[in-house]
Formats: C-alpha cells, structure tokens, sequence
C-alpha cells in the first residue's frame, strides 16, 4: 500500500465526520489545504508587483465558507492555498505567454485534483472549456460535492486507468500530485504527455522514497525533443516548476 492510499482512510474518514469543518482536519490540512501563512505572504508580496495581478486576479481571489478554510491573515476572504494556487497561475501567465482561462486552451486535465479548489479558481476566473480532475476515486467524490455547492457541475471525473486523450487545445496540470505517485503511475502518464500542447508540474524535492529532483530531471530529458521548457527553482519554497509548451504550437 503506498503513502497515499494509507492518508486516504484518513481523508475519507475525517471528510465524513467533519463535513463542515473538513478543511481544517490533521490529515486534510497536511495533504489539501495546508494554512502556511509563510509562503502565501510571499507569494502575495512578489505577485501584488504586478499590474495585471491587482486589476485581474486579486479581484476575486476568495473562498467561500464551505470546508472552513484557513484564512489568509493580509486578505481574509481567502485561504493561503488560493493564494498559492493564483501563484501557480501567475506562473503559467508568465512561462506560456498567456493567462490560462483567456487563452486558446479548450481542455484542462487536473493531476490530483485536491479537494477542487484550483479548479474553482479557474472557473471563477472565466475558464468556460472542459475540465478534468484524475485522481483516486474517495477525492472524486469530495471534489464533485464541492465543486457543486459553488454550481461547477461540467466538470468530468476520472480515475488515472480511465483517463481520456485530450482533444483539442490542451493543458495538463499536476501540481504535487505526480511526484507524489509511485513509479508505476508515473509511467502511465509518461506515455501520454506528448498528446498535451502544454504540461506544468509543480515537485518538491522527494516523497515516499522517490528522488523527485532525478526523476523530473530525466522527464525533462525526454520531453525536451517535443517540448519547449522551463524549469525553474521557486523562490520560496524548495520546490520547482517545470512549464512545458508543446513546440508544434511554436511553429
């Protein structure tokens, strides 16, 4: 049984007994909504430098009451993950050259998809293509009664054995969700990236066992024929993002 699969009964478990406070549950909080207020703070200060982040993002960068979030201590109607996860967005902004929901992509595929909140986000921010959370099935669960309350109901559910090939423009995101799989389940996913016109991946540095900096070094590798890369140390944690553009769309 892997790491995951073990945290699971506890997600499951405390989601059920706390429905309206399962956010802030020991095992929840470790893995989906972790309440650092130390990396939201930089994140916040480095993205509010930014014109575009406080005429467009910083708008409606919220949460709702759903879960009992922790809540960002400089902007109180949200939680320091969506603090976070705007960053990644702003990340996107910067390696692509284009904010995800205002750009030419028509498919999301969402890695580990948390508990939705990401998902929520680039919805609330106008995405109005299709959507995909990949994940075991205890989170689709979660995920889909959550996403409902805030009245996403086009969202597709998919366990990894069932995941589709993307049409269309397409974006693959897996932020800590790949370099928290086995190996195994990387390997499924190896073989489809090359059909995605963009991937991005946020790691840290090693989870179960896994050398996570060796192996997103060697995925870099073989990607880096069709992919157009950047690689990058983030600044405030000790983690990285990889922002990988397909190079048939640079043609």
């Amino acid at each position: 049984m892997t790491l995951w699969e073990t945290m699971l009964t506890e997600i499951v478990r405390e989601y059920e007994t706390h429905p309206d406070t399962f956010l802030r549950q020991p095992t929840i909080s470790r893995t989906v909504h972790p309440g650092r207020q130390g990396p939201a703070l930089y994140y916040f200060g480095e993205m509010s430098k930014d014109q575009f982040f406080i005429e467009t993002l910083l708008p409606k960068m919220r949460d709702s009451s759903a879960g009992a979030p922790f809540r960002f201590k400089l902007l109180p109607q949200c939680s320091p993950l969506t603090v976070e996860h705007v960053y990644h967005l702003s990340v996107m902004r910067e390696h692509f050259g284009a904010f995800v929901p205002d750009s030419d992509i028509t498919q999301i595929v969402d890695i580990g998809g948390g508990y939705g909140n990401l998902c929520r986000l680039i919805h609330d921010y106008g995405y109005a293509g299709k959507y995909t959370i990949v994940d075991f099935p205890e989170m689709l669960g979660i995920q889909k009664t959550y996403l409902e309350q805030y009245g996403i109901k086009d969202v597709c559910y998919s366990t990894l054995d069932d995941m589709q090939r993307p049409a269309d423009v397409s974006l693959l995101i897996a932020t800590f969700s790949v370099n928290e799989m086995p190996m195994e389940s990387r390997k499924i996913l190896e073989g489809c990236y090359n059909h995605f016109d963009y991937l991005f991946f946020v790691y840290n540095t090693e989870f179960d066992g896994i050398n996570n900096i060796e192996y997103f070094n060697g995925l870099r590798s073989a990607l880096e024929s069709q992919f157009e890369i950047i690689h990058a140390k983030n600044p405030f944690q000790t983690c990285w993002s990889m922002a990988c553009k397909n190079k048939r769309n640079l043609i």
